[in-house]
């Protein structure tokens, strides 16, 4: 927020940035709460569950789905202005 508040940052872009952030520190939270192994791919379902509520996603598909594609707005945003 200080950076688009600086101009250094366009509205978009900031948008993009925090937003990823919020996902990724709520996936990281609820994986530590939950004991959730980083590079399980498909987790059981009592352990996706609160995962899923806290990201308002649908399934593990859509998370995933979500996550590649905030990743590509990060590397867009980082190869445009860094």
């Amino acid at each position: 927020r200080g950076l688009q508040r600086a101009g250094h940052l366009s509205e978009a872009d900031g948008f993009v940035l925090l937003e990823t952030d919020f996902l990724w520190r709520t996936i990281q939270g609820i994986t530590r709460i939950t004991g959730l192994p980083e590079r399980v791919f498909d987790p059981p379902a009592a352990m996706a569950a609160p995962l899923l509520r806290a990201t308002g996603a649908v399934d593990v598909g859509e998370l995933r789905s979500r996550m590649a594609r905030a990743g590509d707005a990060v590397h867009d945003c980082f190869m445009r202005l860094i």
